[in-house]
């Protein structure tokens, strides 16, 4: 993706535009699990025409991807707490992707987030 403005949609809904990137972080845990780690990731945070966050992880490691969906997810939300997820088809332009589409909730303030991740980089990769 670049960082033109782009259209979202679910099917025929339209959902957001994706206005350009806002961020962009580098993400390495030291350890995967039970495993040491060596890899780094590209995570882009796109800022988005509703406010939703979209974010897509930059790793061909399917277990590294993953961990950084999390990772960033306590790290920008700490006070909130993962209620559903769903794995989703999006179409951005003429492209479609896979996304996890995860529901958070903040217990204290009854807030919900929904956030957006662009997993095509690893999904259905080892």
């Amino acid at each position: 993706m670049n960082n033109a403005k782009m259209t979202v949609y679910s099917g025929d809904n339209f959902l957001f535009n994706l206005m350009g990137v806002k961020d962009s972080l580098t993400y390495k845990p030291e350890y995967l699990y039970s495993e040491p780690n060596e890899e780094e990731v590209e995570i882009v945070i796109f800022e988005t025409s509703t406010g939703i966050d979209f974010v897509k992880i930059r790793t061909e490691n399917h277990l590294l991807g993953v961990h950084s969906e999390k990772a960033w997810v306590n790290y920008t939300y700490p006070e909130f707490e993962m209620i559903k997820q769903s794995l989703i088809q999006l179409k951005i332009d003429d492209m479609i992707i896979p996304c996890d589409l995860l529901h958070y909730l903040n217990k204290e303030t009854n807030e919900e987030k929904e956030i957006y991740f662009d997993i095509s980089d690893f999904f259905g990769k080892q």
